[in-house]
């Protein structure tokens, strides 16, 4: 006999694809028939805060139907380290436990608070802002038939860019960029075609 499932996690946005989002509507369904099914869904939203301008939806609207959820402090929101879990009193504190007992507890928390708090209100407020500058991107790139992007259209303010050469030609064109133009292009990656490779791109603006 199939065991129940108890617990589902959903990335928003998903970076292992691109910075995938489902269509509102799909999250809607998905939040739907896990209270249905009585399944707890937990969100793993370390990039949560670069969803809100592709749905153009507060946070709380966004989270509500998670059971529980977690955010870095430090992908989006630009601090040191650590990252917030949020749920019910109860769960709060099973996992409190769990944690201590596995050995993954901190002495101090005030610097990764601290680091995030000074520009957590600065980093929310550029996020539309980063969002418009992937659309500006993918229409450069569009000018470049040979190159792809996943997503199709931009999500969030990332993409996956699949260069039409295998890994290694894309690190030695990466090499010759970097140091006669001083351009750096990314990280290529191992695509599933062997005549193919691709770069995360995470879009930042830098002042």
């Amino acid at each position: 006999m199939a065991d129940e499932i108890a617990a589902v996690l959903y990335e928003l946005p998903m970076r292992e694809i691109g910075g995938q989002l489902p269509s509102w509507e799909e999250l809607q369904d998905i939040k739907a028939y896990c209270a249905e099914q009585d399944i707890h869904l937990h969100l793993d939203g370390a990039r949560l805060f670069e969803t809100g301008a592709y749905y153009q939806k507060d946070y709380s609207e966004i989270t509500k139907g998670f059971g529980s959820a977690y955010v870095s402090l430090y992908k989006g929101v630009g601090g040191m380290g650590g990252s917030i879990l949020l749920g019910s009193k109860e769960f709060i504190d099973l996992a409190a436990m769990w944690m201590k007992r596995q050995g993954g507890d901190v002495y101090h928390r005030t610097p990764y608070v601290v680091s995030a708090a000074m520009q957590f209100d600065e980093r929310l407020a550029i996020m539309p802002k980063l969002y418009e500058r992937t659309q500006e991107i993918y229409q450069i790139l569009q000018e470049f038939p040979k190159l792809a992007v996943n997503p199709a259209t931009p999500q969030a303010n990332m993409l996956h860019l699949i260069l039409p050469y295998s890994q290694e030609k894309a690190l030695e064109l990466q090499h010759k960029l970097a140091t006669e133009q001083g351009i750096w292009i990314g990280n290529p990656q191992v695509s599933y075609h062997p005549k193919q490779s691709y770069m995360e791109w995470y879009v930042v603006i830098t002042y």
